[in-house]
């Protein structure tokens, strides 16, 4: 048995006395006018370059603290302090450069005699008179090493005085302490030289005799 009754339509199930009314649209709240404010002015630039926007920072403050992540001025994380420079340090680099000059020079003069030792001794020993020197496998071996540790003693000197002059620390006495140092190498050299030749070194200390001149009438 089919229902011949028309389906109902729009309403006609809602109770009695419902009316249905649209909905109403949302619409924003008016923002008011005091609390808006102005964009500031430009600020204008001197040597007639276009003015900047004071809410966006400068090229170079931008460049800076993409590169460094910090601003402009202000050391990078992790970096060390540079140390102010102190006074005198000028003086300082410019005496340490001369005396590291004037050793370099003086460590080649030794260099060269060292290497040589055994003919040094014979022309030292002919020039004041004392006779030939016998030269020997001790003596050459001497003058060897002591020009080996002079080359390791200038190099070590430049060394340390860069370093110390980079940290901005006093570096004259630095060259000053090797010239001593150097000094001390050579004359340990001679002496051993001088060790071998026993009469030659009795001939150098002996005080020749005293000659007394008696006056005539």
């Amino acid at each position: 048995m089919t229902d011949e009754r028309p389906k109902p339509k729009y309403g006609e199930l809602a109770p009695e006395g419902w009316v249905w009314q649209p909905p109403k649209e949302a619409t924003p709240d008016p923002v008011p006018e005091a609390e808006t404010s102005p964009a500031p002015a430009p600020v204008a630039r001197p040597s007639g370059r276009p003015p900047v926007d004071p809410r966006w920072p400068a090229p170079d403050a931008r460049a800076a603290r993409s590169s460094t992540g910090a601003p402009e001025g202000d050391p990078a994380p992790g970096a060390e302090p540079v140390p102010a420079p102190r006074r005198g340090l000028a003086v300082d680099v410019n005496i340490t450069i001369v005396l590291l000059v004037l050793g370099t020079l003086s460590v080649g003069s030794s260099v060269a005699t060292l290497l040589d030792l055994n003919g040094y001794m014979t022309t030292a020993g002919a020039a004041f008179g004392l006779g030939g020197y016998p030269a020997n496998e001790v003596t050459r071996v001497t003058g060897v090493t002591g020009a080996v540790l002079h080359v390791l003693l200038i190099a070590g000197t430049v060394w340390l005085s860069i370093r110390r002059i980079k940290r901005q620390k006093l570096a004259f006495w630095v060259p000053l302490t090797a010239a001593v140092v150097s000094f001390l190498i050579t004359c340990i050299c001679v002496a051993i030289a001088f060790s071998q030749a026993p009469e030659l070194l009795d001939s150098l200390t002996t005080l020749p005799a005293v000659v007394t001149i008696t006056p005539t009438p």
